[in-house]
């Protein structure tokens, strides 16, 4: 199996976990890997100071992320609960 093949199988893996989530359908997993990554590491914890200015940020990831939020709270869990 080539590398492209193991990258795709790795890809297609973490955004099922991701689908599960309240709010995340396929194409918002998908976003949200190709923006960020798989790579954890690169952030620091959440009790790590940030140590530079962001700026203005991802805009396709605060989009994404934007209709994750609305979603969630349409959906018949506690997160949608009014």
């Amino acid at each position: 199996m080539n590398r492209s093949a193991v990258t795709s199988l790795r890809t297609r893996h973490r955004s099922g976990k991701l689908v599960q989530l309240p709010g995340f359908g396929p194409v918002t997993a998908a976003v949200v890997l190709a923006e960020i990554g798989v790579d954890m590491n690169r952030f620091p914890t959440a009790g790590h100071p940030r140590k530079t200015k962001t700026g203005h940020g991802n805009r396709y990831l605060a989009r994404a992320l934007g209709d994750v939020v609305v979603m969630a709270g349409r959906s018949q869990t506690f997160l949608g609960e009014h």
